[in-house]
């Protein structure tokens, strides 16, 4: 069979369109490696900016653990200082407590000049009878009080038994300076009055105890036994020795006859009702005294008059 012969110019031809896509096919290649590159660049490029974000990030956790530590610390520095300022101001306030404690226990409740009825012994009499006192003084070491009674015997009590024969609630320690302030004389010679009302008021404290008869009510009626500014004694239970009081005013209660009284040792405006049996004993002052006190009834009785008449409708 004749072969076939292809011209020299087809032959040119394939050749060129061959060339041609060799250098088309290259030109890809260079750029598929050029895109490659770039990327292989940008890659690393973002690899870097991780890393030291990374490192960034691990330098600031760093930072912030150190930061936390340092705050913890400072924390317990703080707490430690505020458990000690708590611990010194309990120890303070239990200092303060126990000082307290202590002035309360050697502190002084009753007052030179407290009033006291106890009951002993009299061979005048051949009997048992109750003697009036006062208390003369206060020793803080062994706190004890001095008593001093009507017959002039003394004695020592604690605060316990003395507050067993205190007559009402007793003088306290300021009253007893108030008191002590009160009977000291005027020095101030321009004001005689009250230098003469001052020593009154010493003499009479300085008196001695005065003496009470014995009530029989049986035999003489109240109002012709006891008049206002009388001394008596008020029996208020067995249990107790009496009281002693001064009369204030005759004062009829719910239809029962009774007194307004002021008893020793109590505050001068202070005054209680008391039925006229609960007294069993009296003193009788001098006849100017009797007066006196006859003309204080008068008076009584008038203006008892005066606003019964005023209050009837």
């Amino acid at each position: 069979m004749p072969r076939y012969i292809i011209p020299s110019s087809h032959r040119v031809t394939k050749a060129k369109e061959r060339l041609a896509a060799a250098k088309l096919h290259n030109a890809i290649s260079v750029e598929r490696l050029g895109c490659a590159n770039d990327l292989e660049q940008s890659s690393k490029a973002a690899l870097i900016a991780a890393q030291k974000s990374m490192e960034t990030a691990a330098r600031n956790k760093e930072e912030a653990i150190e930061q936390l530590r340092i705050t913890q610390k400072e924390m317990k520095e703080a707490e430690q200082v505020l458990a000690k300022a708590e611990q010194e101001k309990s120890n303070k306030k239990k200092q303060t407590m126990l000082h307290q404690t202590n002035n309360n226990n050697t502190a002084q409740k009753y007052g030179v000049g407290t009033a006291v009825s106890k009951e002993f012994y009299d061979k005048d009499i051949d009997k048992f009878r109750s003697f009036s006192g006062k208390v003369i003084s206060y020793n803080s070491n062994n706190m004890l009080y001095r008593i001093r009674y009507e017959d002039d015997e003394e004695e020592d009590l604690n605060e316990k038994k003395l507050a067993k024969i205190v007559i009402g609630k007793g003088i306290s320690t300021n009253q007893s300076e108030k008191r002590k302030r009160s009977t000291e004389p005027a020095s101030n010679d321009k004001n005689p009055k009250a230098k003469k009302k001052n020593i009154s008021r010493i003499k009479k404290e300085g008196q001695k105890s005065i003496e009470y008869c014995v009530v029989n009510l049986a035999k003489d009626h109240p109002i012709d036994l006891f008049k206002n500014d009388y001394h008596i004694q008020v029996k208020l239970n067995d249990n107790h020795p009496p009281w002693r009081a001064t009369i204030i005013k005759r004062r009829e209660k719910l239809g029962v006859l009774g007194y307004d009284v002021h008893y020793h040792g109590l505050a001068k405006k202070t005054k209680h009702w008391i039925k006229y049996d609960k007294i069993v004993a009296v003193h009788f002052p001098k006849e100017d005294d009797k007066k006196t006190s006859e003309e204080d009834l008068s008076k009584e009785v008038e203006e008892e008059e005066e606003t019964s008449e005023t209050t009837s409708p």
